[in-house]
């Protein structure tokens, strides 16, 4: 048979209203940084970065981050140790961007890894940068796999003029330390007016990564959506719809702008050395293949290669894109000229070797060494 309870008297009421007012004041106090979407009940530490706190499920970070193992594990002094609890659970600052962080949550928690619309750049790009400042190698990997097939990466499939953001690229690139995309990156920058030195629309308030302020009930990054996107936005997949790029992202350090001058002296040289003299091989003169003609196709070249070539319209971006201006001189229907078929085919494939010669060389250029 179950007691009857105790009635409270008004002065036993009286008595205890303000102990339970403390505890619930307290307890709204501790809570008044928690972020809305990734706060669980369940998790069972909390997460400080850059002003706001994240209730998350430990077994999941240090499954994943060997950054988080080592911090649950040790509790180290400084900027990474635990700080007065909230809900029983152990507080730990963590430095970095708190915008990052949120990318990264969305790939542990959210819908970045299930979702059927593509991850846009900036999604990526904040994703990859938490996974590599925070040791996450498997979503790491996967960022870079990501946009390593959605990105021109071989001599084959690069299109200079359809390259997108490299300076963002170059700086993402060397901010998560990943090599094998800048090569590609440099050259799309050699496209770009000025190389690419025109800023991002700059972001509204402080000079941090992105925007947003963390003690505001409307912060938009408090407000994200579930879904992770705007509503109505069936193009790409936004982590928050509100983040924007910061300056700083699409900006150059000054040993990368060092390089891209130096890259581009290095184009410039080798559309020169192609263009300002006719082809010279010597199968071209070879009397065995020519004697049937009474003019070898190493003269006929040096007839009509000046108008054919140095005065074509597609001469010009051959100082900073000689990729593709040999691509065009592949094109031209010499044999319509008066070069013999052969000549015509072997020279194409020298062309084509010199194509990939720059593309290999452009490593040592800019000092690359692939991860």
């Amino acid at each position: 048979m179950t007691p009857p309870s105790r009635k409270r008297t008004s002065s036993q009421s009286s008595q205890n209203a303000p102990s339970e007012k403390r505890l619930k004041s307290d307890d709204e106090e501790s809570k008044k940084n928690a972020h809305r979407r990734f706060w669980f009940d369940d998790g069972n530490v909390v997460i400080h970065v850059e002003g706001q706190d994240f209730r998350l499920h430990s077994s999941i970070l240090k499954s994943r981050s060997s950054y988080f193992a080592n911090l649950f594990s040790q509790n180290a002094a400084g900027s990474d140790a635990a700080q007065e609890p909230i809900e029983g659970c152990p507080v730990y600052k963590i430095d970095g961007s708190r915008i990052y962080f949120l990318a990264l949550l969305d790939g542990l928690y959210g819908n970045l890894f299930t979702t059927d619309r593509t991850p846009s750049f900036l999604t990526l790009a904040c994703f990859l940068r938490a996974a590599h400042h925070w040791n996450f190698p498997s979503c790491k990997s996967w960022a870079v796999k990501e946009l390593t097939r959605r990105l021109p990466f071989t001599l084959k499939d690069f299109n200079q003029a359809e390259y997108p953001e490299p300076a963002k690229i170059i700086v993402l690139c060397r901010a998560a330390g990943v090599t094998s995309l800048l090569k590609p990156a440099f050259y799309g920058l050699m496209g770009q007016q000025t190389l690419g030195l025109e800023l991002p629309k700059p972001v509204k308030g402080e000079d941090k990564p992105h925007s947003g302020n963390a003690d505001s009930d409307d912060d938009a990054l408090s407000e994200i959506a579930e879904d992770g996107d705007a509503p109505g936005d069936n193009k790409e997949y936004n982590f928050d719809p509100e983040v924007e790029w910061n300056d700083s992202e699409g900006t150059l350090s000054p040993d990368d702008m060092t390089r891209a001058i130096h890259l581009l002296e290095f184009t410039t040289q080798e559309w020169m050395r192609v263009s300002r003299k006719s082809p010279s091989y010597a199968f071209l003169s070879d009397k065995t293949t020519h004697e049937s003609r009474t003019i070898d196709c190493r003269k006929i070249f040096r007839k009509i290669w000046h108008s054919n070539v140095t005065e074509a319209d597609f001469a010009e971006k051959g100082w900073f894109n000689p990729l593709s201006a040999l691509e065009e001189i592949k094109a031209i229907d010499w044999e319509g000229k008066g070069i013999c078929d052969g000549c015509a085919l072997k020279c194409r494939v020298a062309w084509e070797a010199e194509r990939k010669s720059i593309w290999d060389n452009m490593d040592k250029e800019l000092g690359i060494v692939d991860d």
